[in-house]
């Protein structure tokens, strides 16, 4: 899989979200590292990436062996957004159940033994019976992540990966990556945690002020 940003422009009104932002993954790779202080334009570039957002002007690729899209959608990519989107009157198994039958639904299956997994490395079993509304913001984050790693996509976009997860989690997700990406699977995080990428990415991109790379801000 190769991703591709060639000169992607985002405005919202008088706003520039992004200005020109240009980057590729190249062939090889396994996970990319978007770095960024707020406002810098992290959230905004992976909404392009899996077609939430529309970009104002420019090109984005994605392509996998002879196929080419525009954006990553939701057979070929699961996304995690910053702000936890777990329906809060569904307890954690039933928001599992339904992210599984709505990935059905698009052709995407789950592979069940891997959320197996997740659900014992994040220890969050004993929560699973609980209303979201009734967990604590971590362990909802958690039932979040469970549902998207566990959806058998070659693509995981997430933002903010580790909002909200405690150290132990932390150290855990780590090595979950590591797994996944070793079966194959990419994944592009979002974050300000320079300390968590260096460890899970194979390379960083700096976003600044809509652009790869460090620049002065406009005068």
């Amino acid at each position: 899989m190769m991703i591709e940003f060639r000169q992607v422009f985002k405005r919202f009104g008088a706003a520039i979200a992004l200005d020109g932002f240009s980057a590729t993954t190249g062939n090889d790779w396994t996970c990319i590292g978007v770095l960024g202080r707020n406002g810098a334009g992290k959230s905004t570039l992976l909404r392009i990436l899996v077609g939430m957002l529309s970009a104002t002007s420019g090109r984005i690729a994605v392509r996998r062996q002879t196929q080419c899209w525009p954006f990553a959608g939701a057979a070929l990519a699961t996304f995690v957004p910053e702000q936890t989107a777990v329906v809060p009157t569904l307890t954690g198994k039933q928001y599992l159940c339904l992210h599984e039958t709505m990935s059905r639904l698009i052709g995407v299956a789950t592979d069940a033994r891997l959320r197996e997994r997740l659900v014992m490395e994040l220890d969050v079993g004993a929560h699973l019976d609980k209303l979201c509304r009734r967990m604590s913001k971590g362990n909802r984050r958690k039932v979040e992540l469970i549902a998207a790693l566990s959806a058998d996509v070659p693509l995981v976009v997430a933002d903010e990966l580790t909002d909200a997860l405690d150290v132990p989690s932390w150290l855990q997700l780590q090595g979950i990556i590591r797994v996944i990406t070793a079966a194959g699977r990419k994944l592009v995080i979002a974050s300000h945690d320079l300390s968590f990428l260096a460890d899970v990415c194979d390379r960083i991109w700096v976003i600044d002020h809509g652009r790869l790379g460090p620049r002065r801000p406009p005068k």
